[in-house]
């Protein structure tokens, strides 16, 4: 478990029972997209043994990603793991999320590193190992984990890794909608900085410091870019949120975006369509 939290792993959710179904409370970062996330299990109350019994990397959202292991729909990981965490549960014992995403936007030569790609198949071979020699639950991944005899099964892998990859339904349990709009004026600051103030009024939308937003931007109703920013509560003397937008491989898309679109002194809309969740409308 110290191997997770080393490599910036953050505790992000919990799993549940409600009316007899499994729930995956997330509180944090469900807007974050190509992400390492983690199930590591809880022996009993407030008491963690650190047993990671799967790994997963998926480039849609948490959010999506969790809905597809709440409901156990899929013919290989979805049940696999639907089946052991509801168990769990119902034996008196749960497990916590844990997810690693890309907050330090890692360049080398100006070329942007793929940190989850990069780290997947090493910690999930780190941990099957580490968990055969404590007599853990072996892990459960099939994909990068050469003590799983179906690892090379190529048809079992595919499917995996397809699972992880996919469109979940829509949650019935997502937050309704809240569709608050505010104004953000692009004076000499915003215009020549690619960040935005969110208006303390509306700071209660959004999550802590080094949670993940999702920027949408339209344009003629379409969706043509989304942006994973990440909350600074550090910058702003009350604490309210500041949304740096990311520079990737020398290009800053919002930056780029302003100034393609607008003049400085221009007013844009900003909606806020739900927590963690802001769009931009042409």
């Amino acid at each position: 478990m110290n191997k997770l939290i080393e490599l910036g792993f953050e505790q992000v959710g919990f799993t549940s029972l409600k009316n007899g179904k499994l729930e995956i409370e997330i509180s944090r970062n469900e807007h974050a997209k190509n992400i390492l996330y983690a199930f590591v299990h809880e022996k009993g109350e407030d008491e963690i043994d650190w047993q990671v019994v799967y790994i997963g990397h998926t480039r849609k959202s948490l959010k999506n990603r969790m809905v597809g292991y709440r409901l156990g729909n899929g013919q290989a990981t979805n049940n696999r793991v639907h089946n052991h965490l509801k168990s769990e549960l119902e034996n008196g014992s749960r497990h916590y999320v844990y997810v690693l995403h890309d907050k330090i936007n890692l360049n080398i030569h100006s070329i942007e590193v793929d940190l989850a790609a990069g780290l997947e198949y090493s910690l999930i071979q780190f941990y099957a190992n580490y968990n055969f020699s404590q007599g853990h639950v072996n892990l459960f991944n099939i994909a990068g984990n050469k003590n799983n005899p179906q690892n090379e099964n190529v048809e079992v892998v595919f499917t995996e890794m397809h699972e992880e990859n996919i469109d979940y339904p829509v949650d019935e349990n997502q937050d309704n909608p809240v569709v608050q709009t505010f104004n953000y004026s692009l004076g000499k600051t915003y215009w020549n900085h690619p960040y935005l103030n969110i208006p303390t009024r509306f700071e209660g939308l959004f999550g802590r410091h080094g949670d993940v937003v999702a920027v949408d931007f339209f344009h003629g109703g379409e969706l043509i870019r989304q942006l994973e920013v990440v909350i600074d509560r550090n910058a702003v003397n009350n604490s309210a949120p500041r949304l740096y937008f990311p520079t990737r491989n020398g290009v800053n898309f919002f930056q780029d975006w302003k100034h393609g679109h607008f003049m400085e002194g221009d007013t844009i809309a900003v909606t806020i369509v739900s927590r963690n969740h802001l769009s931009f409308n042409l």
